[in-house]
């Protein structure tokens, strides 16, 4: 009498698993190569230049590192033995994908105080030449013109 209550965990790879995991590797390597630059740009924002571009997506890729950590991870092991064993990543992958959603809550909440604080201190901003462009928020109407934009929302004094 064979038991038919074994579950067999791992099985043969179908071409669309390889290459969803194949883009999840291509999501992490690009969240790599650009998060030094985005934390940089950040970090260089706080101290208040005559001009700050600020892009509001990039918040947001950082905040799906930690998923796309764990999904390159179980590309590599995919690519690697040919087996697709989503049980032993699963719990790593629930956890991730908990911090993920908290980072995202975290970037909508930068997001507006950022700006606000932007907005504080006087910056003014430029029109944005594409939905997914940096916003230029500036301190002289004329950095607009300089760039080929219009002045959105003048600048004025801090306080």
């Amino acid at each position: 009498m064979k038991n038919k209550s074994v579950i067999k965990v791992g099985g043969t790879v179908s071409i669309k698993e390889r290459l969803s995991s194949f883009l999840a590797a291509g999501i992490f390597s690009l969240g790599c190569v650009f998060a030094p630059s985005i934390i940089s740009n950040y970090i260089i924002s706080f101290t208040y230049p005559d001009i700050i571009s600020f892009n509001r997506l990039e918040t947001f890729i950082l905040a799906i590192t930690p998923t796309s950590t764990v999904y390159f991870i179980m590309f590599l092991h995919l690519s690697i033995t040919g087996r697709n064993y989503l049980a032993k990543f699963k719990s790593i992958l629930i956890y991730s994908l908990r911090i993920t959603v908290f980072l995202i809550v975290v970037a909508f909440i930068f997001n507006w105080h950022f700006t606000t604080v932007l907005d504080q201190h006087g910056y003014g901003t430029c029109w944005k030449r594409s939905l997914y462009s940096e916003t230029l928020y500036i301190k002289d109407a004329e950095e607009c013109k300089k760039r080929g934009t219009e002045v959105l929302r003048k600048p004025r004094s801090a306080y």
